[in-house]
């Protein structure tokens, strides 16, 4: 579901940029800021979008047998970053100042959309419940620790928590009966 429901609001969001801003297609990037090994994975002027944490949604109550279901629907809560790379060998710092731009452009769209669904989102999944987009504040130390431990050179970032996508797979179980009138 998850990489389903992020595909489909990075969309939206990505038409907004490019019809605000000029942000073109392909400066806006679902993944890490550094790859595995530790080497840089976008360079020059990007948006990049990464999935930084996953936590249950605790406002949608413990996860109960109700109504039988012996596996109910689990809620979680998605927490995004959004990083705007920069060329840093630009002299005049004109590349700095579009970071900013696309970090004003990203507030300003989750401002004005703070939800999602399947009725007001081309691609997202018919599926998933509408989930909605708050900023989130992170103080100081968390923010240090955060870009710490991606490896990578603080740029101009916004995080925001993506509420309650369900999780809900209706997986089928057969019971398989044992084996027998096996003779050796």
């Amino acid at each position: 579901m998850i990489h389903q429901v992020l595909p489909a609001i990075i969309g939206e969001l990505s038409e907004f940029l490019q019809s605000r801003l000029g942000i073109s297609e392909d400066q806006i990037v679902l993944g890490g800021i550094v790859n595995q090994d530790g080497s840089v994975a976008v360079e020059g002027n990007k948006l990049v979008v990464s999935l930084i944490n996953i936590a249950r949604d605790g406002s949608k109550g413990s996860p109960s047998n109700a109504f039988g279901n012996p596996n109910p629907p689990v809620y979680i809560n998605l927490y995004l970053m959004f990083a705007a790379t920069y060329a840093s060998s630009n002299i005049n710092n004109r590349d700095y100042i579009e970071a900013l731009k696309m970090i004003s452009g990203v507030i300003g769209f989750f401002q004005g959309r703070t939800s999602f669904d399947h009725h007001n989102t081309a691609d997202f999944p018919d599926d998933a419940t509408k989930v909605s987009m708050e900023i989130e504040d992170i103080e100081f130390r968390e923010l240090v620790n955060l870009w710490s431990q991606t490896g990578a050179k603080y740029v101009p970032s916004v995080v925001y928590r993506l509420r309650s996508l369900n999780m809900d797979e209706d997986l089928i179980t057969d019971e398989v009966p044992p084996i027998s009138g096996i003779t050796t």
